[in-house]
C-alpha cells in the first residue's frame, strides 16, 4: 500500500507533519492535498483527498 507524507502550517503557526496510506492512491510527489485538522489538537490530522455529499430528505 502508497503511503503519504506531508506538512502543513496550522492557524497556531506551528509546522505539522502526517502521514497516511489512505487515498494515497494516484497522488505524486509534490501534489497538494487539503488536510483536516482538529484546531485544538492539530497533531490529529488527516488528508482530505475527495468529497463525498449526502443529501437527507425528510419522509412523511
Amino acid at each position: 500500500m502508497p503511503v503519504i507524507k506531508y506538512q502543513f502550517v496550522a492557524f497556531d503557526q506551528k509546522m505539522y507533519h502526517g502521514e497516511t496510506g489512505w487515498g494515497a492512491a494516484g497522488l505524486e510527489k509534490g501534489s497538494q492535498v487539503i488536510v483536516l485538522y482538529d484546531p485544538e489538537n492539530p497533531a490529529a490530522n488527516h488528508p482530505l483527498t475527495s468529497f463525498i455529499f449526502y443529501s437527507f430528505q425528510e419522509s412523511d
